[in-house]
């Protein structure tokens, strides 16, 4: 961002899908107010990658996505949603699409549950299907993470209407029903759990996208959303405690440019 500044012209958007790990915020520290930024919930397409910059194979579609800005919410869903073809659903700021349940929660529960008990030295005979061979257990982690996120959002103001929790969005009532769900998501199958093969067998692989993106720095920034804010959230603090000890990385914002002012909600 700090490269293409110079070049942006006053009536261009700037944004992230999904930019649940605080692009906006950061966006607005280095841009200033006097340019357009928004934030999706998720990115409008399941896809992967075939050939990096180039190509990309798409399995799913979303229904829907929401998208924030600070201003301009409606004008920028309108834009996003005749692009992609998507019904997409505008809400006013950053922090509903910060504190919604995504990809942050949805893989780290999933990590966590395939390899919070994993030592160094230990191998498994064979790999994992990341969501085909979802389990009760990483649901209930699934779920705890949200209500979290549903405390955050009960203490923190912000235009919630269109944020749902995990069970309206999978419309399930317990975890059981949700596991059943997710494993039957035909977008997602045949995608394995990030491993790598040693030769003492499967290990996990720590600098995935899976844990550096969203474990280490998405749970990352909902921690420090939480501790400004005096919220107690457990279940992503025990996760991201375990991420970040297992990658090695930090975990914290300002690694990666932000300053402790843009956690002023105030601002």
């Amino acid at each position: 961002m700090e490269k293409i500044k110079p070049f942006l012209r006053s009536d261009a958007w700037i944004g992230a899908m999904p930019g649940t790990a605080g692009f906006g915020w950061l966006a607005r520290e280095i841009l200033g107010r006097s340019h357009k930024v928004f934030v999706s919930e998720r990115a409008p397409y399941v896809c992967r990658i075939l050939c990096y910059g180039d190509s990309v194979h798409v399995s799913g579609i979303r229904d829907k996505v929401l998208v924030g800005a600070e201003t301009g919410a409606a004008e920028i869903s309108r834009l996003l949603g005749r692009l992609f073809r998507i019904r997409s659903i505008p809400v006013n700021g950053f922090l509903p699409i910060y504190l919604s349940p995504g990809n942050s929660i949805f893989h780290s529960s999933r990590l966590f549950n395939l390899f919070g008990k994993w030592r160094k030295g230990q191998g498994f005979p064979r790999e994992t299907l990341f969501y085909e061979d979802w389990n009760d257990e990483a649901a209930a982690l699934y779920l705890e993470c949200d209500k979290d996120l549903a405390m955050l959002r009960k203490t923190i103001s912000g235009d919630y209407r269109a944020v749902q929790t995990i069970k309206q969005h999978y419309k399930v009532s317990n975890e059981r029903a949700l596991a059943q769900r997710i494993r039957g998501i035909n977008a997602l199958r045949g995608i394995l759990a990030p491993m790598v093969k040693t030769s003492g067998g499967y290990v996990p692989d720590f600098a995935h996208r899976f844990f550096r993106e969203d474990a280490v720095l998405g749970l990352g920034f909902i921690r420090k959303i939480s501790e400004n804010s005096d919220v107690h959230t457990p279940t992503i603090g025990r996760i991201h405690k375990w991420a970040v000890k297992m990658s090695g990385l930090s975990g914290q914002p300002r690694e990666i440019g932000f300053s402790d002012r843009v956690f002023d909600f105030g601002c």
